[in-house]
């Protein structure tokens, strides 16, 4: 597989549990340790050399957007996509960058997850070595057994077989074996593979459920037991608490040191 220079973001959530700390701006721009929640994972890609990376906004949020990444001078050259029917879910800000992406493959991240350099490294770099004959995979799902930093009962749960290919995603599935931590790289083709213009019309789309659509197709989707580095979610005002001041403090001061280090874990 080519070197990943290519991340798309989705960040046009509402944030509704994160109200009280987010004061009415977006979750994006949550207040983590005097920066932008949103300025750690592009000084993350950057460390990556990540060279493009396509952000999916609500428009009233584009401008101040634009305006943050301006002024952390971020490397990246970016693209802001409006979104202009939040209420449909991260799945409908998925389809709506089709018609940004550039590369054959890209990173996709959630704007409200935090990775440590090492763990998305260590994620590309599995990618990018799968086994001889191994059947075409469209979609990889950065994976975690054993999660330390989130809550599981809220979190996005994958069942895999014994190759680890994808069966079934979602937040209630029993049984599962992996959580799914907001990472994937993914394969442009994936766009004209699904029947983006009917997904599109769907009045709510999460994007398990673009995943499930491709398996039903079926195309290969697999998930990646990453087991370097740390991650986390931030949903709640527990989360983000516990990332400032309880026991995922070291997640942040892990990744702190790697963006002031300028280079690689």
């Amino acid at each position: 597989m080519e070197v990943i220079r290519e991340a798309i973001i989705l960040a046009a959530g509402e944030g509704s549990r994160l109200k009280k700390i987010s004061r009415g701006m977006p979750k994006f721009m949550i207040n983590i340790a005097g920066k932008p929640l949103i300025y750690y994972t592009m000084s993350i890609l950057d460390r990556l050399g990540i060279t493009s990376v396509k952000i999916v906004v609500q428009k009233k949020w584009r401008n101040l957007a634009e305006e943050i990444l301006d002024k952390y001078a971020i490397k990246a050259k970016i693209t802001c996509i409006e979104n202009n029917h939040v209420e449909k879910d991260n799945g409908y800000s998925f389809l709506l960058a089709k018609d940004f992406v550039n590369e054959s493959v890209f990173l996709l991240l959630m704007s409200d997850h935090i990775f440590s350099t090492d763990f998305i490294e260590t994620f590309v770099n599995l990618v990018r070595m799968p086994p001889e004959n191994e059947e075409e995979t469209k979609i990889f799902i950065a994976g975690d057994r054993t999660p330390r930093f989130i809550n599981v009962s809220e979190a996005t749960k994958i069942y895999a077989d014994n190759e680890n290919r994808v069966i079934r995603i979602g937040k209630n599935i029993e049984p599962f074996n992996f959580i799914d931590t907001g990472l994937f790289v993914i394969k442009k083709d994936i766009y004209e593979l699904l029947d983006v213009d009917a997904l599109s019309q769907r009045d709510f789309i999460k994007f398990a459920d673009i995943i499930m659509d491709t398996i039903d197709r079926k195309y290969v989707v697999k998930v990646i037991d990453v087991n370097s580095g740390l991650w986390t979610e931030i949903d709640t005002p527990l989360d983000y608490q516990e990332l400032l001041y309880g026991k995922r403090k070291v997640i942040l001061e892990q990744i702190q040191r790697q963006i002031q280090g300028g280079g690689h874990a």
